[in-house]
């Protein structure tokens, strides 16, 4: 809302949603308060962060014990390799937290593939935990959770097997939005901040800065604020030109509400 609070409550009428200006309806539609969380939490445990292993330990347990109680989470460390990933209650991650490690480089792509494909109930699971099960689809058809991805990191990608537009194509193939808390290098270097900045506005997600270690929590923090304000929104495509091409989209809600959403998709 106007004063950077988020906004809970809002029902499916109080959503607009066009695609090419022309209005669609709404055949999904999730609030903050009907359906609960899956978050992968892609951490970059790379020897670049070993100085402030405790400041990133601490913010990540911050931004855990925040959750609501029936969020899930799926902490996936990254450095030069990929996890291993394990998913849990938001609440009772915090004790996972002491197992990162800061050592080795950054396959920070192939980290973020992993993340998406584990929320997308491509990869392994843990249901011991009562999480990481199948999405559930009602009779509508629709998903009985929102989904997101956070991504911690402070430097470029160094070892991953995968590419930056690879991990674009499964973005827009998951619909699954990426929250990056930027530090270190991540903020200063105006080409991977840009690419992570993309990464987020063709998502749907947002990014948040770290000036410094100590702004890790506040970061974390903020991106909660939007976690417990986002809906999921869906509608069925307009029938019409089969040719591959992007659509855009546009969701109106109040005037004063500042609304962020994924703009745009290839159909």
């Amino acid at each position: 809302d106007a004063s950077g609070e988020p906004v809970r409550g809002l029902e499916r009428g109080d959503f607009s949603v066009y695609e090419n200006e022309e209005k669609q309806d709404i055949t999904v539609f999730l609030s903050p308060d009907d359906s609960p969380l899956d978050v992968a939490a892609v951490i970059d445990a790379s020897a670049s962060l070993s100085q402030y292993a405790r400041l990133v330990r601490l913010a990540a347990r911050s931004f855990f014990v925040s959750l609501e109680p029936l969020d899930c989470v799926y902490l996936l460390p990254f450095n030069d390799q990929v996890g291993p990933g394990a998913w849990d209650r938001g609440l009772l991650m915090p004790r996972r937290v002491e197992g990162i490690f800061m050592q080795g480089g950054t396959a920070l792509y192939d980290a973020l593939i992993h993340g998406m494909g584990v929320l997308n109930r491509t990869l392994e699971s843990t249901p011991n935990t009562g999480c990481g099960n199948p999405i559930a689809l009602g009779d509508s058809g629709r998903p009985d959770r929102r989904r997101a991805v956070v991504l911690m990191t402070d430097g470029a990608d160094e070892n991953s097997q995968s590419r930056y537009d690879e991990v674009l194509d499964v973005a827009d193939l998951t619909a699954i939005p990426i929250f990056p808390v930027l530090h270190g290098e991540a903020q200063r270097n105006d080409r991977l901040r840009l690419l992570l900045e993309r990464m987020a506005g063709e998502t749907g997600g947002a990014t948040v800065n770290a000036r410094s270690p100590t702004e890790l929590e506040q970061a974390f923090a903020d991106v909660v604020v939007m976690l417990r304000a986002s809906y999921l929104i869906g509608y069925l495509p307009p029938e019409g030109d089969d040719r591959e091409q992007e659509r855009y989209v546009r969701v109106r809600s109040r005037p004063s509400y500042r609304l962020v959403y994924r703009e745009s998709y290839w159909r």
